[in-house]
């Protein structure tokens, strides 16, 4: 009898000193954005060609039926240019897995890792002409994840904040001096599924149009 209960309390010491070191942030650890820099911004991504497109010898048509796809999906469009021919969606948390109404994941491995961890997406349409007058609507998902680190306890007192806001400008310094926010968004790819998709909708609202 003695030696099991030696060996509950050797199990339940390690299991508290395996929790104390997880509710802390490891100060000396690299943040989670530890790989090249470029890679981990929005514009990197943005700057990689598209992979699909939809092509309308009527811009206004095109633009429309881009608009309604977008609208149809829950997307809220936030940036507008038609001189240009930009169009760029307000950044979205994703769908989660108990969501079957929503249509803005590609697949259902991007759902799950919504469902697991806070993802949000930003749909970009870049509307060109080219010189045979034909204008091509070129489509980009990018897709960014939610970095928050965890708050540090210490004491039962402490334990009451756990759970309280957290705002983008706290940061906490590494053993190197370095300030890193303690909560970021940081760019992981673009979502091809998802802009095949989108693709691929606004190709049916120009067919419905034409009708």
């Amino acid at each position: 009898m003695n030696a099991r209960l030696k060996t509950l309390a050797l199990f339940f010491a390690a299991m508290a000193g395996g929790c104390a070191g997880a509710s802390s942030p490891i100060q000396t650890a690299r943040p989670v954005t530890d790989k090249p820099v470029e890679q981990a911004t929005a514009d990197y991504w943005l700057n990689q060609p598209a992979n699909v497109a939809v092509s309308s010898l009527d811009f206004q048509r095109l633009w429309d039926a881009s608009a309604q796809v977008l609208r149809q999906d829950l997307f809220i469009i936030d940036r507008v240019n038609d001189r240009q021919g930009v169009m760029v969606t307000r950044p979205m948390v994703s769908k989660q897995i108990f969501e079957p109404w929503r249509s803005d994941a590609g697949t259902m491995s991007a759902t799950l890792q919504s469902t697991l961890q806070t993802i949000r997406r930003t749909v970009r349409i870049d509307v060109q002409r080219s010189d045979g007058g034909l204008f091509t609507a070129r489509i980009k998902v990018l897709v960014e994840r939610l970095s928050l680190i965890q708050q540090r306890v210490t004491s039962v007192a402490e334990s009451h904040n756990v759970f309280s806001a957290i705002g983008p400008e706290t940061t906490f310094q590494t053993t190197e001096g370095t300030p890193i926010p303690v909560r970021y968004w940081y760019a992981i790819g673009r979502d091809q599924a998802m802009e095949r998709q989108l693709a691929n909708a606004i190709e049916d609202q120009l067919k419905d149009r034409r009708q």
